[in-house]
């Protein structure tokens, strides 16, 4: 019925159409049509409007019915070809169409009407290109990219930037790099200056990523393009880093010689002068700084056993061609300026150490007069930066970890602080107070002490308000504690069923009582801050607060409580003390250095053992072996590498920073605190 419904309209329109060639007049002659008129009516390829049939001027009646009987007697005729065109839906709808179901969000529906849109449009309709856009974006957002390729790569009319920009991130996405690269630099080529760098950059990004050979290509193809160059300075670098210095020299010489003022020419004038720089150094050779003799050089050990533990030299399993060169700094400045003038001489890589402040300040100084990369394990901060790292736990970070685990984990709110009167000293203060601020808790108390004294009297009574009370105030504090006695006294009788004015309780006498007066403390505060080392002083100083009737304190500290003193000496009065330390047994990197560190020496490892060890473990990289430039590169991409104290990342400034862990005492073991937030 459909198709006999569509064959009588189609009649309908022919005979309309017919009706614009011979009119018939009403006296029954023929009047012939014009020219113009036919060669309209011949060249109309778009599908007629039919009218309503009241609407449609009334033909003769036997022509009429003449007409519906011959369309009846074909029915089961094939379409013909007339009535192919005539059904066949115009460019127009069929956008129409495309666009509504881009709307609607189905893609395939979509995808296939713009194809068809596409094939119906003349290459040189001016439609032509914007539905080609149109299609082209709807291609890139929905991933189809070899579709996108194949709509956009043979093209009778020109690609618009856009289009041109869609076309090299599908090559991109598709692994064509080269063909990508080729687009972007074109158009950096033919925008403005501001767009150029854009283009330019991008073909950059692209041509980061290729490989061996399509650098090679791209440079031996295009040497004088900024994209040819840029993948020459790529490929010279690759040398550089696998330790051919004459191929890359070469490379760079090329460049330089080309354009010594582009971005490639003056990266690659750099590279020659540290180049040039690096003759004599040997690939491989890390020295080392440590106070050995004198009155550090128990603590220049302890980290050369470290160190030594990690480069597997002990064991024979160390990376091939390691060579470490280890001088004694005698823990003075002048023997560290003299160890680094030495090693530099000697042709090291980079250099390990020293310890202490001062002597790593000098350290740097000679580092970098030598321009030899230097690794320092000092809380000497001001020393980083140019081509000098520095691996240490940063005090802030040490501090912080600690409040807000005080905070969020174990709910303290209110703290005391009491640190020696020294430098850092009031730093630890200074941090923690803000830190506790910054975590919601509050300050009760803030008292100092002679930095060689051990007694915690004077600040503890300043703490808890009992430090320099006159008579007036003792009595004061005495009717107060009576006052309280009684009203407890009250309370429980009356519990008791027991009228408290008919009790034999009685206060003793005021007098007789004030007599032998020795006040209680008034601790409002659930933590006491306590940033003092070594571990044995903090330990000496744990019994005072139960001595002076100081109770339900949990104790605070800094990472030099992490030793054994702490609980050797504190016993009982350090229990459930919490601080941060660089470094735990019980993860997977300290458990592994524990175990190692034992079978080699039949002892426990301590800090410094562990700063050493990680020392030469993130320094000792194949790649950060072949160069000073390769020591420096490695050392300051390091981000989140792991390692005992870590994961360790380098800060802008040299600082590899240590990641805090918080650690408490239970009995007498010091165990790693429950997982929490921080």
């Amino acid at each position: 019925m459909k198709r006999a419904f569509s064959i009588i309209l189609l009649a309908l329109t022919i005979a309309s159409t017919a009706c614009t060639g011979p009119q018939v007049e009403a006296a029954g002659e023929e009047r012939e049509t014009p020219p113009s008129t036919k060669a309209e009516a011949s060249n109309h390829t778009k599908i007629a409007i039919l009218q309503k049939a009241e609407d449609t001027p009334a033909l003769p009646a036997p022509q009429a019915i003449s007409s519906v009987k011959v369309i009846e007697e074909d029915l089961a005729a094939p379409i013909t070809a007339q009535e192919e065109t005539l059904l066949e839906p115009t460019a127009e709808a069929l956008l129409i169409d495309a666009r509504s179901a881009r709307i609607e969000g189905d893609y395939s529906r979509a995808k296939a009407l713009y194809e068809e849109t596409i094939d119906a449009i003349e290459p040189m309709d001016p439609i032509h290109d914007e539905v080609r856009g149109e299609f082209a974006e709807i291609l890139g957002q929905h991933g189809d990219f070899s579709a996108l390729i194949e709509l956009l790569s043979p093209q009778e009319t020109p690609l618009s930037t856009r289009e041109r920009v869609l076309l090299a991130e599908a090559l991109e996405a598709e692994g064509d790099d080269l063909g990508a690269a080729s687009i972007f630099s074109s158009l950096a080529l033919e925008s403005d200056e501001i767009l150029g760098l854009e283009f330019t950059q991008r073909a950059k990004q692209v041509i980061a990523k290729m490989g061996g050979p399509s650098l090679t290509t791209l440079s031996s193809s295009a040497p004088f393009t900024p994209e040819g160059r840029f993948a020459t300075l790529l490929l010279a670098e690759d040398l550089l880093s696998e330790g051919n210095h004459e191929g890359a020299s070469t490379l760079f010489r090329q460049l330089y010689f080309m354009n010594p003022n582009d971005p490639e020419g003056k990266k690659a004038g750099k590279h020659l002068s540290v180049i040039e720089g690096e003759r004599g150094v040997k690939a491989g050779h890390l020295g080392v700084i440590l106070p050995l003799t004198g009155r550090l050089a128990p603590f220049g050990k302890k980290a050369l056993r470290g160190i030594l533990l990690g480069s597997n030299l002990l064991s024979g399993d160390s990376p091939s061609g390691l060579t470490l060169l280890i001088r004694d700094t005698e823990g003075t400045p002048d023997g560290a300026v003299k160890a680094i003038e030495e090693l530099a001489n000697e042709g090291v890589t980079g250099i390990i150490g020293p310890l202490k402040s001062n002597v790593a300040e000098a350290a740097a100084l000679a580092a970098r007069a030598h321009a030899v990369p230097l690794l320092a394990l000092s809380p000497a901060r001001e020393i980083s930066g140019g081509e000098v790292f520095n691996l240490f736990m940063r005090e802030e970070d040490e501090v912080d970890r600690l409040v807000k685990y005080a905070t969020e984990t174990l709910g303290l709110t209110r703290f005391a602080i009491i640190t020696p009167d020294t430098e850092l000293g009031w730093e630890y203060r200074n941090l923690f107070w803000d830190a506790a601020v910054r975590y919601g808790g509050e300050i009760a108390a803030s008292e100092t002490f002679p930095p060689d004294e051990t007694s915690l009297e004077d600040p503890l009574k300043k703490a808890t308000g009992l430090f320099g009370l006159s008579k007036r105030e003792l009595r004061e504090h005495l009717g107060k504690e009576r006052f309280e006695r009684t009203r407890q006294e009250a309370n429980k009788l009356t519990r008791l069923g027991v009228s408290h004015l008919a009790a034999p309780y009685a206060l003793p006498d005021f007098e007789e009582e004030f007599a032998a007066y020795d006040p209680r403390p008034e601790v409002d505060f659930q933590a006491l801050f306590l940033p003092v080392s070594p571990s044995i002083k903090a330990a000496q100083m744990a019994p005072q607060l139960p001595y002076y009737e100081i109770s339900g304190v949990i104790l605070l500290g800094i990472r030099a409580w992490n030793y054994p003193d702490l609980t050797k000496v504190g016993k009982e009065y350090v229990d459930m003390a919490h601080f941060p330390a660089e470094w735990e047994q019980t993860n997977e990197e300290g458990a592994r250095f524990s175990e190692a560190f034992a079978r080699q020496y039949g002892t426990t490892p301590g800090v410094l053992e562990a700063y050493g060890y990680d020392a030469i473990s993130i320094a000792s990289v194949a790649r950060g072996l072949l160069s000073r430039k390769a020591f420096a590169d490695n050392l300051s991409k390091l981000w989140g590498a792991k390692a005992v104290t870590g994961p360790l990342t380098t800060h802008p400034t040299g600082e590899i920073a240590v990641e805090p862990k918080i650690l408490f005492v239970s009995g007498r073991d010091i165990k790693t605190a429950p997982p929490a937030s921080y």
